[in-house]
């Protein structure tokens, strides 16, 4: 008896553990914990809490904030709160940073979190997570970033951490979106050391960039001399090849690389020979025939105006990272098929009947390379031909 009255008394007495009803599934690909903050314990009434998120903690003695959905006081509500107004990028909560303050007078604020697993020696993986520039901040900034490391980072200070090994966005630009979620994504090669990470500022600030902004319409509050940032949404997966990480937002990144054959058809060739010879490439994401292998596709209509009784078989590929993109992107699930159809209407064009041509689609099954470098993707980026009767 005096043990089960010692069990009620440990349930009522620890803390209690909360979680959103409505809060996204977790991805078990994501090797970060509680990745949209989702978890968390107590009752947060005030800034200054983000202690009671489950599996994250503070990079130093200050301690961020959190926001949260249905609590009491407007001071951390969501998405209407003291330092702006953002409704999350997914799930009820957000944390909040501070990036910058004006001559240093704010200190700048860090989250942080084991990951499930270690990253792996010359693994690569893709980085992502959400950020939007508070309403009633005075400046955007750049060098929001991210620090990896071996040891937890719980440094006993109320300054700024400094490195020169965090990690930014390619373009490390100022972020100054409010309206909605900023992205900061990013492809890196691990060490093998990292198993926490940090969010957070690391740059000081004569190396930061920290631009003024115009209230927004609508706040009549001061604006803070700070550069305050809601995140969200944070996650780093293993990938093997950078097609897996899209960091474009949904839209077709610009097509730069065409692969150049090497010679020319050699004479002597029987016919089947001269036909696999004529392979054609394609730049990234598009389907047209550009004018560099026109000259194949003529040399095959005089190969079928030659040969009658002649069929042309027209082998359609794409590469890895646009099978990726495919699936997140609807305008590219038929890219396979587009590019079969626009050799055919070339064909057709040239006056070859649509019957003596026969297309069959490989999308990214049958890659003439394996290795996912630039050039070989562009290899993979291919329509062949094969002749039958």
């Amino acid at each position: 008896m005096k043990k089960v009255l010692l069990a009620m008394l440990a349930m009522f007495m620890a803390p209690a553990l909360f979680a959103q009803d409505d809060a996204p599934q977790e991805d078990p690909d994501n090797m970060v914990l509680n990745w949209n903050f989702a978890n968390f314990t107590g009752k947060p009434k005030k800034l200054g809490q983000f202690d009671v998120v489950s599996d994250w903690s503070a990079g130093t003695e200050v301690i961020p904030d959190f926001f949260l959905r249905d609590v009491k006081g407007d001071q951390i509500a969501v998405p209407r709160n003291i330092h702006g107004e953002q409704e999350p990028a997914s799930g009820d909560s957000y944390a909040g940073i501070v990036a910058y303050s004006y001559r240093g007078k704010e200190p700048r604020t860090y989250i942080s979190t084991r990951m499930k697993t270690d990253m792996t020696k010359d693994q690569m993986y893709c980085i992502k997570f959400r950020v939007s520039l508070s309403e009633l901040s005075k400046y955007a900034v750049n060098n929001v970033g991210i620090h990896f490391t071996k040891h937890a980072m719980n440094v006993k200070t109320d300054g700024s951490l400094l490195f020169d090994d965090f990690i930014t966005a390619d373009a490390n630009q100022v972020v100054d979106q409010q309206d909605g979620w900023h992205l900061f994504c990013k492809i890196v090669r691990a060490k093998g050391f990292e198993r926490y990470l940090t969010i957070g500022n690391f740059a000081p600030d004569d190396k930061t960039t920290a631009q003024k902004i115009k209230r927004p319409s609508g706040y009549t509050e001061m604006q803070k001399n700070h550069a305050y940032y809601y995140v969200d949404d944070v996650s780093v997966k293993r990938i093997n090849y950078p097609g897996e990480c899209d960091c474009s937002e949904g839209k077709i990144p610009e097509s730069k690389i065409i692969y150049s054959k090497s010679a020319a058809a050699a004479d002597g060739q029987t016919l089947s020979e001269r036909v696999e010879s004529s392979t054609i490439y394609f730049y990234q994401f598009k389907p047209e025939v550009t004018s560099t292998f026109e000259r194949d596709l003529d040399n095959l209509v005089k190969i079928l105006n030659e040969n009658k009784l002649v069929k042309l078989k027209i082998h359609a590929h794409i590469d890895n990272e646009e099978a990726a993109m495919a699936e997140e992107n609807p305008r590219l699930q038929s890219l396979c098929n587009d590019r079969a159809l626009e050799v055919v209407r070339y064909f057709q064009k040239a006056g070859i009947e649509r019957n003596r041509l026969i297309t069959e689609l490989h999308e990214n099954n049958d890659p003439a390379s394996e290795m996912n470098t630039p050039l070989s993707l562009a290899k993979n980026r291919r329509v062949e031909f094969t002749i039958t009767k």
